[in-house]
């Protein structure tokens, strides 16, 4: 019996609000996109600057000792 109610809510539901739900909006989908490279750009900017000490090679950033490995 269950089944043949889940059955009955999706039919219930018109074209046009089958159309929305199927497709997400392009200008989420657009923001998400940029605030994900955004925050890359930011995190190799920062890796970039954070020097950390390493007693065999000197100062170097965490970029130059993620790079070496």
């Amino acid at each position: 019996m269950p089944q043949t109610r889940k059955r009955n809510t999706y039919e219930l539901r018109s074209r046009e609000v089958q159309e929305v739900l199927s497709k997400p909006p392009s200008h989420l989908i657009l923001w998400s996109n940029l605030i994900i490279v955004f925050v890359f750009v930011i995190a190799l900017i920062l890796f970039s600057h954070i020097k950390i000490p390493a007693k065999k090679t000197g100062n170097q950033t965490l970029l130059e000792y993620l790079l070496k490995k």
